[in-house]
């Protein structure tokens, strides 16, 4: 297994390249280490199979089931599914608008029907999702299939530039609690087109009326900012314009070229990303941010979140 740092992301970031398969659980604990110290992690070209992209991420971390389980059926209708409906790989999600249900709907995430995908982060800690309680994933991975050409993803880091802060600077984002919240207008995390939105693919979430510290400690320690322009809608205690004033200073002086990775998607490459102190959006090569609905029935990504630190998630689940 070979390891390089990636450009134009700060302190972070790696590329690994000649990684095993099959997997060797040597290199799958560094995998998981290098995920949790260096924010990004890629690797280009692989081309793995779904179900290799599936035993990578069980070998980083414990991957979110949402509840689901094998052999048993779902209401999670945005992963591949059997004859009795039951999941293949739980927790494994399509981002696409390319394959739909019999009504129509389509079976993506919001991710793969929407046309614009915002600045985001996984949401704060939600309470239960199909009876199971869930902290906030660690990690993000994306599986690129088919159709990825042209198009982006982006990820900015809050470290870095958070470490620049005055100590003075630094307690006063400490002190700072957010209020989490659905998000509409210019900012919101997607465009709402009744065309393509649905029952089963609709807004919203379980991140609703959530309040959570502006700064957080990922799971390797690094402190930085947790923070989702598209979730966000205020600051608990503080007036709007306060909100608005800290919300441009963040987007200005944090999402910025030298903090940012920009992911040019080719057919069979994955990449790993932070959720707690990183934003991530969707664009195209060309600097839109706005996919056509043509290149949406085209694409196809695997998504998966995964929880790097087992014993915290299975404790804070009740499964141990």
């Amino acid at each position: 297994m070979k390891v390089k740092p990636l450009k134009n992301f700060g302190n972070f970031g790696v590329e690994i390249t000649d990684l095993k398969y099959p997997f060797v659980q040597d290199e799958l604990d560094e995998v998981s280490k290098l995920c949790k110290q260096e924010l990004v992690v890629v690797l280009p070209q692989v081309h793995y199979s779904i179900d290799q992209f599936y035993q990578l991420s069980e070998g980083i971390g414990q991957i979110a089931t949402h509840g689901q389980k094998r052999g048993v059926p779902t209401g999670h209708k945005t992963g591949y599914l059997d004859e009795q409906g039951a999941p293949i790989w739980p927790g494994l999600d399509m981002v696409t608008a390319k394959y739909k249900n019999e009504k129509g709907d389509y079976k993506g995430l919001a991710g793969g029907f929407t046309k614009r995908f915002n600045w985001h982060c996984a949401e704060a800690e939600r309470e239960l999702i199909n009876g199971v309680e869930r902290p906030l994933p660690e990690i993000v991975g994306l599986h690129g299939v088919e159709g990825t050409e042209g198009t982006m993803t982006q990820i900015c880091q809050m470290v870095d530039r958070y470490h620049l802060e005055s100590e003075e600077k630094k307690q006063e984002l400490k002190n700072t609690i957010m209020q989490w919240g659905f998000v509409e207008g210019e900012d919101a995390i997607i465009d709402v087109d009744d065309k393509y939105r649905t029952a089963e693919t609709g807004y919203g979430g379980d991140w609703m009326d959530k309040k959570q510290p502006l700064v957080r400690k990922n799971i390797s320690g690094k402190e930085g900012l947790h923070f989702s322009p598209s979730q966000i809608t205020g600051i608990v205690g503080k007036t709007e314009q306060e909100f608005l004033d800290l919300k441009k200073y963040i987007m200005t002086e944090y999402v910025t070229p030298e903090y940012t990775y920009d992911h040019v998607w080719q057919n069979g490459d994955i990449i790993y990303f932070d959720q707690e102190v990183s934003i991530h959006r969707r664009a195209r090569t060309d600097g839109n941010d706005v996919l056509t609905v043509e290149q949406l029935e085209k694409r196809l990504l695997h998504r998966i979140e995964i929880h790097i630190d087992k014993e915290n998630f299975l404790k804070v689940t009740k499964q141990v």
